[in-house]
């Protein structure tokens, strides 16, 4: 599940109940990305995303699902990294 607590940060909780919230957000067109603390974190989103069965473009962008996806990992405005889930 996820769940907007504010404009800017999201908790995701997955079906046996591990959660995690987000540092940051950032919502495309065909998708959205959430930044996590920690790699432990993305991986809680990545299992809950999954879960949803949510897919990048509704589903019609090849059928590629979202998840855990290293190529979007960024240092936060304090220069630690974070760890980026699509979604």
């Amino acid at each position: 599940m996820i769940r907007w607590i504010d404009n800017s940060q999201v908790e995701v909780k997955t079906k046996d109940g591990r959660t995690a919230k987000t540092v940051f957000v950032d919502e495309r067109i065909s998708f959205g990305i959430l930044w996590f603390a920690t790699e432990a974190d993305a991986a809680i989103a990545h299992d809950a995303v999954r879960e949803e069965g949510r897919c990048y473009n509704g589903g019609y962008f090849h059928g590629m699902p979202c998840g855990r996806s290293k190529t979007w990992d960024q240092p936060d405005k304090s220069g630690a990294m974070t760890f980026a889930v699509t979604y």
